[in-house]
């Protein structure tokens, strides 16, 4: 048997450990760390694969110092519940090429047209020897797919359009073989389809090219239960696998949730007039006549003027600033640039969903969130501090209610 194969085969267990860490992890609610910029999050989605699967069974696509490789391709359709996990249905066609290994050469198997293995030809039977065989193995197959992107637990930056899933799949893989003699291309035998009931994972990374569009690569194995795929009657050797890498290109649905901004009161500017300097009494003194203040003439004198700064929103349950938000975020970078001696402080609140415990903690982290922003575009973490006040019960919008609000701390007298 090839090198490759062998390392392959002690792969299921140490997989199958891992995603059921990663399943009970995803169970937890309120558990999940912060997730990166929710590009593409929740809502519907489709998408086209192609990939290029290896077989192992009986016979194996890793022999005679080669790899013979097939081709996949496929659909999928599934719903994204946040940035970070999602659910989609699949279906794939392809073809998988195998050979015969060379232990079993070395045994000297013949195969005969009754589908059974000998160690010798059988006299009157039409038959062959492995090392005269190859087989085509046609497939499709059927299934479910959980995604759960593990780059929040890695630290990934808060901006990021990079996404690293880890996805556990089950699905009905059908098979049909062809065996062909090796050195005229003849087919000696065909199988009819066999169905097999199929558990594995894949590893996929993507990268959002935009809002609705999203470019993956991926790998996986997916392990098969029955006969041999190869069509070949197992012998010395019990795999059943398909090892797969490919390409994937999926569409978003759904719509940017947009949250509509409350009205911002602008508080007009106040003009702090200089006292008159006293000016000697006369003798004769004129009636006071009022003037109404719009009609008050200006005088020049120094200005103390309000700083407003935007409201920044998050979706349910992250403390990721959205895309949506992030020019509100550069937006305060810029008026604290222009004022080198303005400090501010950020304030996060949370809607009524959750536990107070669990809400004053994540009302905090989207305060240091909106900070780590802000310290990335070049403000002083010194100038800043941060806030979680928790629910605010006195918000009935949900969505208002998920924010960060910033004041000037000067201006309030802090």
């Amino acid at each position: 048997m090839a090198a490759l194969p062998l390392r392959l085969q002690s792969l299921p267990v140490k997989t199958l450990s891992l995603f059921a860490i990663t399943c009970v992890s995803v169970s937890a609610h309120g558990a999940l760390p912060h997730s990166v910029d929710s590009i593409g999050g929740g809502g519907w989605y489709a998408g086209v694969e192609g990939g290029v699967p290896f077989a192992v069974g009986t016979f194996s696509s890793f022999v005679d110092g080669n790899v013979r490789a097939g081709w996949s391709a496929g659909v999928f359709a599934g719903y994204a519940f946040s940035r970070v996990v999602s659910l989609e249905a699949q279906g794939a066609w392809g073809r998988a090429a195998l050979g015969p290994r060379p232990c079993c050469i070395a045994t000297n198997y013949w195969l005969g047209s009754d589908g059974a293995v000998y160690y010798a030809p059988v006299d009157g039977m039409e038959g062959w020897d492995y090392s005269s065989l190859k087989s085509r193995v046609a497939l499709q197959s059927y299934g479910v797919q959980l995604n759960v992107d593990v780059l929040p637990w890695l630290g990934a930056p808060q901006s990021g359009r990079w996404s690293l899933a880890v996805s556990p799949r089950i699905a009905a893989v059908g098979t049909k073989a062809k065996l062909y003699e090796t050195a005229t291309g003849r087919c000696v035998a065909g199988r009819p389809v066999r169905w097999h009931l199929a558990g594995g994972f894949r590893l996929q990374a993507g990268y959002a090219v935009s809002d609705k569009l999203r470019l993956g690569v991926y790998t996986g194995m997916t392990f098969l239960t029955g006969g041999r795929m190869d069509g070949i009657p197992r012998r010395s050797h019990s795999s059943n696998y398909l090892w797969e890498s490919g390409v994937r290109l999926s569409f978003s649905f759904g719509k940017a949730k947009r949250i509509a901004e409350p009205s911002v009161k602008v508080v007009p500017t106040a003009l702090v007039q200089p006292e008159p300097s006293p000016q000697p009494m006369e003798e004769k003194t004129e009636p006071t006549v009022a003037v109404r203040p719009e009609e008050e003439p200006r005088q020049a004198g120094p200005t103390v003027e309000k700083t407003v700064f935007p409201t920044i929103y998050f979706n349910f349950n992250s403390i990721a600033v959205r895309r949506s938000e992030l020019g509100k975020v550069d937006t305060v970078a810029r008026m604290l640039a222009a004022d080198t001696a303005m400090r501010v402080r950020l304030t996060g609140w949370c809607d009524r969903k959750g536990t107070a415990a669990v809400n004053l903690r994540v009302s905090l982290r989207r305060a240091e969130a909106v900070k780590r922003r802000l310290v990335i575009l070049g403000v002083s973490a010194n100038r800043i501090e941060t806030d979680g006040k928790g629910v605010d019960y006195g918000q009935a919008d949900a969505a208002s209610a998920r924010r960060v609000e910033i004041v000037r701390i000067v201006e309030e007298g802090l």
